[in-house]
């Protein structure tokens, strides 16, 4: 691994059920569903948690990085501009190891994916290309970061004609850097991943339907998808998020302008999931793009691009 490397890894809705963890978390959830003020985009944001605050990442209207962040979920402050990066898409977003990362599509005309990190989600540095020279790795559209207790994975669309579905490893504990698997038919629209009880779950609409699919892996293999349709049909990619071992699918319905939703899972045998609710939530909410899912302090945060082009964020529970 290069010295450079090393410095960027040091430094009408029928409920199926509802789950304990729901009901109690009713009662005491934030006022939410707010615009947020003066982050607008044309694409889709990313969200996370990371030392007591959640952070939303977007690429400007002018195509530069934006990172932004919250102590209650709802009330952003300024947002730090990434100064002289631009990007093609949406960001992913991911926190791992005392380090807040950021992966995003480059507007270099190859579209190679771009890794960087920060200790406050303030300063930004140790900019790397995700892969080894020359075999740099490109993106057709958002990359996806999740991480777990001790390995950290990156997920995206290949640019090649079929839009493979890539896996590839940042920090695995039997993997090197870069390593990756991939998988056909993939997407045009990106992906997303997140992990839950340390194993890690990918979604995504494959480029030969609009019906989404998940797909699992284990902490010991989280290079190795098994496959699990979900029968939600989509226009775009979905966002994932996890709480309290349950998996949160956020997606828009198929068509232009359609209605934001969330779909709940309850994780069994390891790496299965089996399907606890569907609801039309943000309540009467749309969106063109991807939604973002994440928790914090211990609620399910959602996050959109709004038809007019400002980001939007709401509480689910």
């Amino acid at each position: 691994m290069s010295e450079h490397l090393q410095s960027f890894f040091k430094s009408g809705i029928k409920l199926v059920a509802l789950t304990a963890l729901a009901a109690a978390a009713v009662a005491s959830k934030p006022a939410g569903a707010v615009v947020i003020p003066g982050k607008t985009s044309q694409w889709q944001p990313a969200l996370t948690a990371f030392n007591g605050k959640l952070y939303v990442a977007y690429t400007g209207t002018d195509r530069q990085l934006n990172v932004a962040s919250s102590v209650d979920g709802l009330n952003f402050g300024p947002s730090v501009i990434i100064s002289n990066n631009t990007a093609a898409v949406g960001p992913g977003l991911a926190a791992f190891g005392g380090q807040l990362y950021l992966a995003w599509t480059g507007t270099d005309g190859k579209r190679l994916i771009n890794l960087m990190s920060s200790a406050d989600g303030v300063t930004w540095g140790n900019k790397t290309l995700l892969g080894q020279p020359p075999n740099f790795e490109a993106s057709l559209g958002n990359p996806a970061l999740a991480s777990s207790s001790n390995q950290l994975l990156i997920a995206w669309n290949g640019t090649d004609g079929a839009g493979s579905l890539n896996i590839a490893c940042i920090v695995c504990v039997n993997q090197n850097y870069g390593t990756k698997r991939t998988y056909m038919p993939g997407s045009s629209k990106g992906v997303a991943i997140t992990s839950a009880n340390d194993n890690f779950f990918v979604a995504f609409q494959r480029s030969t339907d609009v019906v989404l699919t998940l797909m699992s892996s284990t902490s010991a293999n989280p290079l190795n998808l098994a496959q699990q349709t979900t029968g939600n049909t989509s226009s775009v990619g979905p966002g994932l998020g996890s709480l309290n071992g349950y998996v949160y699918m956020g997606w828009t319905g198929p068509g232009f302008n359609q209605r934001l939703n969330l779909s709940t899972y309850q994780v069994v045998n390891v790496t299965g999931l089996s399907l606890v609710s569907e609801q039309q939530v943000p309540a009467g909410q749309i969106s063109n793009t991807n939604p973002a899912v994440a928790s914090f302090n211990g609620h399910l945060y959602y996050a959109w691009l709004g038809t007019d082009g400002r980001l939007n964020i709401d509480v689910i529970f």
